[in-house]
């Protein structure tokens, strides 16, 4: 009697990963940190992006966009200008987490499976912190914006700000009045839930607890 053959079942196999891959790999072109690391990546010739180059990258736009929400008036040139680059960064940071949780577990392995490689913990979790930051900020600049479209109306900066750090932590703020609005409002939720999906978990996994009655730091006892 012939066998008969069994067949083989490919569980790896997926339709809609490689899609997701392949609309970010396309997005990511659309990412000024793409091309400005793949330049230092041929300077430096080295995989890994120098710890100075990203801070700056973020820095560079966290910190004039902060002047520009707090000392220029709504609606002016410095504004509209303010608003586009945090339209521009909001889609940069996405784009950057979604591509950490699809690219780098694949492309680093050891014997346990993929990762998610953090070369230092400390500034890995000051990064994390200030792109907290940077996300609060730059929702304040479209609350701000369209505040008309919200009731009770959002008028001022703390305002806007205490919108946007609502919304992204608590889920709740003032209430949208229309379509604009309410699609403002579900990208900040989808933003807390993204960290909370790649976040959240990792740094819980980096932080270590231990209970100790001391702790000695080179010579010196610690009760």
């Amino acid at each position: 009697m012939r066998k008969k053959r069994k067949k083989k079942y490919n569980v790896e196999r997926s339709l809609i990963v490689p899609i997701v891959e392949k609309l970010l790999y396309v997005l990511g072109y659309l990412s000024l940190f793409k091309w400005i690391a793949l330049l230092a990546k041929r300077w430096k010739h080295d995989e890994l992006i120098p710890f100075w180059f990203a801070e700056i990258y973020i820095l560079g736009f966290f910190l004039p966009l902060l002047i520009i929400y707090t000392r220029t008036p709504v609606g002016g040139m410095f504004w509209f200008f303010g608003l586009v680059i945090a339209l521009y960064r909001l889609f940069d940071i996405a784009q950057g987490l979604a591509s950490i949780i699809v690219f780098e577990p694949k492309i680093r392995r050891d014997e346990q499976g993929g990762y998610i490689l953090a070369r230092d913990t400390t500034r890995w979790l000051l990064m994390t912190l200030i792109n907290l930051c940077e996300i609060v900020l730059y929702f304040s600049f479209l609350y701000l914006n369209w505040g008309d479209m919200f009731a009770p109306e959002i008028m001022t900066r703390v305002e806007a700000i205490y919108q946007s750090a609502s919304v992204f932590i608590a889920g709740s703020g003032e209430a949208p009045l229309t379509d604009l609005a309410r699609i403002i409002v579900l990208a900040n939720l989808g933003y807390f839930i993204l960290f909370l999906v790649i976040i959240a978990p990792m740094v819980f996994s980096l932080i270590r607890a231990k209970e100790r009655t001391y702790e000695k730091l080179g010579n010196t006892k610690f009760d």
